[in-house]
């Protein structure tokens, strides 16, 4: 997941404010989100929320990025009347995606319109955290 912040945060406190996020939905949703690292360890059925992504020098596999797969799928953005059970990443290759944009255009080309501040929700993160007893 992208999230376009302001330029005006450290690497820190974007850093913490991803993990303070990962940890408040997965103790809010346990049954649909995990945490776990080990894939050994990880309940299947189970979205894997890795904040730890979110670090200097870590490999991250941009949009439009082709995948190191047979198929060549790509990483594409996708609309939230696209994300439901069934969507497969195959549908989304070298080959398919010219069509794609040419079709629904380019999703990610507003992205950075709309730069959020993140002191709001550490605000109600504070709460949520406090009142669940969350810990982080």
């Amino acid at each position: 997941m992208w999230l376009p912040l302001k330029a005006e945060y450290d690497y820190g406190q974007i850093r913490a404010f991803a993990e303070i996020v990962a940890r408040v939905v997965a103790a809010q949703m346990p049954d649909l989100v995990i945490l776990e690292q080990l894939t050994e360890r990880r309940d299947s059925g189970k979205v894997y929320v890795d904040y730890s992504q979110n670090a200097m020098g870590r490999p991250l596999a941009t949009l439009y990025s082709v995948r190191p797969f047979p198929q060549a799928t790509v990483s594409a953005p996708v609309s939230l009347r696209e994300v439901r059970r069934g969507l497969k990443p195959e549908r989304f290759t070298i080959k398919t995606m010219p069509a794609r944009i040419a079709k629904v255009g380019d999703l990610w080309a507003g992205f950075w319109k709309s730069c959020q501040a993140i002191k709001p929700t550490i605000e109600k993160l504070r709460v949520e955290v406090r009142d669940r007893k969350i810990q982080l």
